[in-house]
């Protein structure tokens, strides 16, 4: 029985959607970075600017289709404060939530547990 095969038991196919909601929390992690990278570098900061040092804290895991994110705690508050330009937690955040959700929910088509399949037979077999 072929690594492709093996995978199309109920036993594979939970390897692949395992393989996707990875990448799915994967993908949306890197474009949470991204968005506050961008807010964060448009503009001037200072010495000891407390936003840089507050996104330097930043880190994630995925395990088992687990996403765990820490942060200083005071990236929350950025954007509760009322005078703030940059709003680099809430907005973000939900937004991509609601990514994930959908893609979860609609984005495993036929081919992308195609590619799955055959990347992770790659892995097997390599």
């Amino acid at each position: 029985m072929s690594a492709v095969q093996k995978l199309q038991n109920s036993k594979g196919n939970g390897l692949i959607v395992e393989k996707y909601v990875d990448m799915v929390l994967q993908e949306s992690v890197e474009e949470i970075y991204r968005r506050q990278d961008r807010l964060s570098a448009g503009r001037v900061a200072s010495k000891d600017d407390l936003l840089n040092k507050i996104l330097e804290q930043r880190s994630y895991t995925i395990n088992n289709g687990r996403l765990s994110m820490k942060h200083n705690v005071a990236q929350r508050f950025v954007d509760m404060n009322k005078n703030a330009e940059l709003k680099v937690h809430d907005k973000i955040i939900w937004s991509e939530y609601s990514t994930i959700i959908r893609k979860l929910r609609y984005g495993f088509t036929e081919k992308i547990k195609a590619i799955l399949a055959d990347n992770i037979k790659i892995e097997i077999n390599g």
